[in-house]
């Protein structure tokens, strides 16, 4: 539905939201009224590191989905190198919780996805901080095990650990902008979406991981699709 200015309008409103809600976490984990709230049931579960995977991975999605879609549409050279930003904007945007640069003041997310959740979690709105904190502290638990039964390097099991989740990001970030990568599936880390990333991308995404882990500046572009947020 709709061609190119549907597509780039829609996502850049999805990746603004994601944003909004990215910053909104941060004040919320560090507002001394959200710590008094803590061991009530008015407890604020803003806290992206609380979410659940399904959360998680919707939200990315909701950004994503329409960027196949976008590349598609656009014609002549304008359009083009706007859906080129447009990308990396979106994959920088979804990459700040897992990796933020030092301009980004935004919740942590996850330590450890699992890429194919169930949708049918249990309700946490009526949950202390603490309850739920326990929650996904048992979750961790379970994932962790689930992780170390994969191969350490392969970047298309069912569980990836945040920091990975940064790298990839922040690879399809670099790789977008520089028109060397174009998406086709409706969210990177969905298993369901994508059940083997491209090789280019999982190279790119190991690079960034050596750069990380050695103190290396990320790529950091500045997107003409949209400001900073």
């Amino acid at each position: 539905m709709g061609g190119f200015t549907h597509c780039f309008v829609k996502t850049l409103e999805s990746v603004e939201g994601q944003r909004y809600l990215q910053r909104n976490a941060k004040v919320s984990y560090r507002d001394e009224l959200a710590r008094q709230l803590a061991g009530t049931k008015e407890a604020p579960h803003a806290r992206y590191d609380l979410s659940s995977d399904h959360e998680i991975i919707s939200s990315a999605r909701r950004c994503e989905r329409r960027l196949p879609q976008l590349f598609q549409h656009a014609k002549g050279s304008a359009e083009k190198e706007l859906a080129k930003a447009t990308a990396s904007f979106t994959y920088r945007s979804l990459a700040r919780p897992f990796w933020p640069s030092e301009e980004d003041d935004v919740s942590p997310g996850p330590a450890i996805i699992d890429r194919a959740p169930s949708s049918n979690g249990k309700d946490t709105h009526a949950l202390t901080m603490q309850e739920l904190e326990e929650i996904r502290r048992q979750e961790t638990e379970y994932k962790q095990q689930k992780l170390e039964q994969q191969e350490p390097d392969d970047y298309n099991g069912r569980y990836i650990e945040g920091k990975r989740i940064g790298a990839l990001y922040r690879a399809a970030e670099e790789l977008a902008a520089g028109g060397l990568f174009i998406p086709s599936s409706p969210c990177l880390i969905s298993k369901k979406d994508t059940l083997s990333l491209p090789e280019r991308l999982v190279e790119k995404a190991k690079k960034r991981e050596q750069e990380r882990d050695q103190g290396v500046v990320v790529f950091s572009p500045r997107p003409t699709a949209r400001g900073r947020a």
